[in-house]
């Protein structure tokens, strides 16, 4: 005696499969999470590992140690000591992206409210004034300042990530190859570049000025380091640094290097150092 298969086990009907399918995207979407959460949580320790030591300081056994992970475990969420410093490396330039950016969209109304003393009203949205913009592309640009002169690790982490990825793709072409440092901090801080367009710089200028300004930031933190270990140290780099941006703009958009805006004679010597 033969029994027909669909009476011992139902072919699912359209409910039954969607169910199905439903439940299987949820278990695919369960365990990008946790894997999500668990590159985060190695980044973390990772990023407390260089702090301690510096970025050579570790290896990945050390790391494994530390997060409780078996070498293997690791290796499956990072193929290779350079990915995983790559990988915080770019961690950092978001993160620095993301907070000019806000910094950039919050100061709109901010500066708006400063210029015009309204305490109690919101920004009508009105456009700024040249004025106004290059006000805002100081604050964006202390975010920025901030952010890499508060943390000396920051520096190191882009510096040293940088060469890590120059090794691991060097006679390689593809889109994970090493890109110039200088055209990554200007991606991640874009938002300094569009407040001085706005403010009245051509987009070759003020792309151009912003360089300048990353270019010599960089320089005074690898060149001195030792200055930002204290509070003072850090408030002479900051009042330098900031000489240097008022000399760059100093001169009005659009007129030529050689002429422009008064700076002092001091501050003409800085920006010679571009």
């Amino acid at each position: 005696m033969t029994v027909p298969l669909d009476a011992i086990t139902p072919v699912p009907g359209p409910v039954e499969r969607e169910k199905a399918k439903a439940r299987e995207q949820g278990r695919r979407e369960r365990q990008q999470r946790t894997a999500a959460m668990r590159r985060q949580h190695l980044l973390d320790v990772a990023w407390a590992l260089l702090v301690e030591g510096g970025p050579h300081s570790f290896n990945m056994r050390d790391l494994g140690a530390r997060a409780g992970y078996t070498a293997g475990a690791l290796y499956s969420y990072f193929p290779s000591r350079d990915h995983l410093i790559g990988e915080l490396r770019r961690r950092l330039l978001r993160s620095l992206s993301d907070r000019v950016g806000r910094t950039f969209k919050q100061g709109k109304k901010v500066v708006a409210v400063d210029q015009q003393r309204i305490e109690t009203k919101a920004w009508s949205g009105e456009p700024l004034s040249a004025g106004q913009h290059q006000e805002l592309f100081d604050r964006c640009t202390l975010t920025w300042w901030q952010v890499l002169s508060s943390d000396p690790n920051a520096m190191t982490l882009l510096l040293t990530g940088h060469r890590s990825n120059v090794a691991e793709c060097r006679g390689q072409v593809s889109d994970d190859a090493p890109r110039d440092l200088l055209v990554e901090l200007s991606e991640a801080t874009q938002a300094c570049t569009l407040a001085l367009e706005e403010a009245g710089f051509a987009s070759a200028e003020a792309l151009a000025v912003q360089q300048q300004i990353l270019c010599f930031a960089v320089g005074l933190l690898v060149a001195q380091p030792s200055c930002l270990s204290t509070p003072g140290g850090r408030k002479a780099a900051s009042r330098r640094f900031a000489n240097v941006v008022r000399a760059l703009l100093g001169k009005a958009p659009g007129e030529e290097n050689g002429g422009g805006g008064e700076c002092t004679e001091a501050e003409g010597a800085q920006v010679n150092l571009f």
